[in-house]
Formats: structure tokens, C-alpha cells, sequence
């Protein structure tokens, strides 16, 4: 199987790297790339130290068409909208830091900054209508292009929780190619952090951890 894993930062292969051994050991083609490489550059030394390391390939193209905004936007905006859920009463720095980013992150997400409280059924409602709306967003030429030319069997980003994250970009191609009734395409997420319902492709990546589980 051929496997594109794609984390945050370098410093996650702390948690990961007997796992990326693991799939080269037992035959599976493993290709690695970072989403921001700059952040502890140094972990990567713990590649070298590897007996089946993967095929780092760098950083992870981005989105850089008209849609960009918009998309980070939207994907922003349902990270602070989550957090309106009164399940998460007591997440007052994780909201807070939601909603900074909304704000920061421009029009498509600024004006749910300014919710501050809605019910249980609101907030369900109004995040299906923004991932919808995310959904409807055509792909990435660039990042479609990259995940072509790597054709994997499997996706898998990590941690995929950081708010507006550009990581659901990697995810989306894969997911929309149709090569599911062909073979076993599917998105895997890794969480290390706290659970999430955010992304976009969420159920694809559910999907995708149960098939890694039942046949690496």
C-alpha cells in the first residue's frame, strides 16, 4: 500500500515514528510531508535513526487559487462555531483562541466571531451548513496535482485539529477522486490532540483509520 502521512510540524514524529518504521518494515511504500517543516526543523534528525524510514518528500503543497480565502475562512469558522456547543462550557482558552483566529482569518469567518452563544441544535445546523459549504468548493489544482503524483493508497494527516487548518486540503482530492470502488482510497486522521468533528472530510477519515486498523 502506498501511504501519504502529512503532519503539522517535524516535532510530530515524536509520536509517530515507530508507527512510519512499522509500515516500511511490514512492505508498505511510506511518503512523509510536513504542513509547517520549519517548526522544530531538528526532530527530523529522527528519521536518520530509523531502519525503515519514509520518503520525505518536504513541505505539503498549500491552496494558493481565488478559493483560498474562502476555504481557511470557512474552516475557521467552524472551529470557533464548534465551541459554542454547550459540551464545551469549560474550553474557554481552546474558544477563545478559536475566535481569535476567526477573526483573523478574514470575511468568510469574521462575522461568527461576533456568536456568542447558541444552542445545541444551532450549532449542529450551522456547522453542517459551513462544511457544506466547504464541500462545494472545488479542489486544489496544486494539491490535486501532488496527490496525483504520489497516487496513495491512503491519506493520513495529523494532528488536523489546528483551527483553519490547510492539512483537510491534503484530504479532499483523494476523497472526491473515486477511486474508492477501485481500491482501498480512503482519508486517515491521527489525532493527538482531543476529538474533533471539524473537518470537512471527517467521516472519510474515520473511514480511513478503520481500514488502516483492519489491514496494515
Amino acid at each position: 500500500m502506498r501511504i501519504l502521512c502529512d503532519l503539522n510540524t517535524p516535532g510530530h514524529l515524536r509520536l509517530f515514528d515507530s508507527t512510519l518504521d512499522q509500515l516500511g518494515a511490514r512492505g508498505h511504500d511510506v511518503f512523509l510531508t510536513f504542513t509547517q517543516p520549519d517548526e522544530y526543523p531538528g526532530a527530523l534528525e529522527r528519521l536518520g535513526e530509523l531502519g525503515h524510514p519514509p520518503t520525505h518528500l518536504g513541505q505539503g503543497p498549500r491552496r494558493e487559487d481565488e478559493f483560498t480565502s474562502m476555504a481557511r475562512g470557512l474552516r475557521g469558522a467552524v472551529d470557533y462555531v464548534r465551541y459554542l456547543d454547550p459540551r464545551f462550557a469549560a474550553a474557554d482558552f481552546l474558544r477563545a483562541r478559536a475566535r481569535e483566529r476567526a477573526l483573523r482569518y478574514g470575511p468568510f469567518s469574521r462575522p461568527f466571531a461576533a456568536i456568542r452563544r447558541l444552542r445545541p441544535w444551532q450549532v449542529r445546523l450551522l456547522v453542517r451548513a459551513l462544511m457544506a459549504a466547504e464541500r462545494a468548493l472545488p479542489t486544489s489544482s496544486r494539491v490535486d496535482d501532488f496527490i496525483r503524483s504520489v497516487g496513495p493508497d491512503l491519506v493520513v494527516v495529523s494532528p488536523f485539529l489546528t483551527a483553519g487548518s490547510s492539512q483537510t486540503e491534503r484530504g479532499n482530492p483523494l476523497g472526491r477522486s473515486g477511486r474508492r470502488g477501485a481500491g482501498r482510497a480512503a482519508v486517515g486522521e491521527l489525532q493527538a490532540q482531543e476529538g474533533s468533528d471539524r473537518c470537512s472530510a471527517h467521516r472519510r477519515c474515520r473511514a480511513g483509520a478503520t481500514a488502516t486498523r483492519s489491514g496494515a
